[in-house]
């Protein structure tokens, strides 16, 4: 008897394992459950919760989210951006501010100066040289900015000019030409670049011919700007420049 009696709890053991479930992999066994803001909801909240797909993704409400830690809220104007890599601005360079000869005249009628022309044309090689050398120097720049009005004059352009009552055209010269204004200023020795020296009254001082590296220029300029050429032999005053230069 005792021993039927062991079998039979031996079946019975048996039968209730085969009616557990097993589990698959990679499922959860239990439902997860969001928790509510007060414990009041919770049992409603979890009868919704039962039965839904375990695979499905559970977003928060509005209304759960203010169960989060506080933390987890920050303010808009607190979150700063993403720091962003500003490109290394390039340093602003000082050029020298070219007039036409009409723009000058109209500036010395309020406030005479002297007038710096430089007299090229677009074909002058040293010229451009010029441009790119002497013209950037911060000495050459800065002193003709303070002292000069600095004019751009192609001797080959084709425009008529009227100066001091005086109409100056464009000349035709075998397959180019010249312009009589420059033609004027250079004493009528076409050479690029030549650098025209006027005074205030627009008078010519004089011109000088040919390529002129920043240092020695900046010695004429001061030459000129100074009326030094009114009272002292340039090769004096280029002596005395240089001496004082080198203290």
């Amino acid at each position: 008897m005792h021993r039927l009696l062991f079998i039979l709890s031996l079946f019975c053991c048996a039968a209730l394992l085969q009616a557990q479930p097993t589990p698959r992999p990679g499922r959860p066994l239990a439902t997860p459950v969001l928790l509510p803001r007060d414990g009041a909801t919770a049992s409603a909240q979890n009868k919704k919760m039962q039965g839904r797909n375990l695979d499905s993704t559970v977003m928060p409400t509005e209304k759960d989210a203010l169960a989060l830690p506080l933390a987890a809220h920050v303010p808009e104007d607190a979150v700063q951006a993403p720091a962003v890599n500003e490109p290394t601005k390039k340093p602003i360079e000082e050029t020298i501010e070219w007039l036409s000869i009409e723009e000058a005249v109209e500036k010395n009628k309020l406030a005479p100066r002297k007038i710096l022309v430089d007299v090229y044309t677009d074909w002058c090689g040293w010229c451009k040289k010029m441009d790119q050398t002497t013209f950037k120097d911060p000495q050459i720049v800065k002193y003709v900015s303070e002292t000069y009005y600095a004019v751009k004059f192609n001797a080959e352009q084709q425009k008529d000019i009227e100066l001091q009552g005086k109409k100056y055209q464009f000349v035709r010269n075998g397959g180019r030409g010249y312009h009589e204004l420059a033609a004027e200023w250079l004493n009528n020795r076409m050479g690029y670049p030549t650098m025209v020296f006027l005074d205030e009254e627009m008078k010519l001082i004089q011109p000088i011919a040919g390529y002129q590296q920043a240092d020695k220029f900046e010695v004429i300029l001061h030459y000129f700007g100074t009326n030094s050429h009114k009272t002292t032999p340039w090769e004096t005053y280029e002596r005395k420049y240089l001496e004082q230069r080198s203290e």
